[in-house]
């Protein structure tokens, strides 16, 4: 078994897809994909895609760092893990704005 983790930058005003997964024999176990901001000399967490709870599913971030809600729905749930995680990463690069400017609204 082997884990990884490592950070994307998407801007240079601090935007990133932090990314940690457990592989063994080329299939990912488990997996968190998260994008982060980096607001007021830290690192935020905005939207988070993973495997806690045994099942794939995406976590809104409130401003706080707590879950704003899950969506169970998501539509990378049902993929293999080693597809979800690459579907969460493509969603982030995507919708980074999008989420970016959701979370500074909820934030104010």
């Amino acid at each position: 078994m082997a884990e990884r983790e490592y950070f994307q930058t998407l801007s240079t005003e601090g935007d990133a897809i932090h990314t940690r997964f457990t592989i063994e024999h080329g299939r990912v176990l488990v997996f968190t994909v998260q994008y982060e901001v980096f607001l007021e000399g830290e690192w935020k967490p905005v939207v988070r895609f993973d495997t806690a709870h045994g099942r794939v599913h995406r976590d809104l971030v409130d401003p706080s760092g707590h879950s704003a809600g899950k969506d169970w729905n998501w539509f990378g749930a049902t993929l293999p893990y080693n597809e979800a995680l690459t579907a969460a990463q493509q969603e982030i690069i995507t919708r980074w704005r999008s989420y970016r400017r959701d979370f500074l609204r909820r934030q104010r």
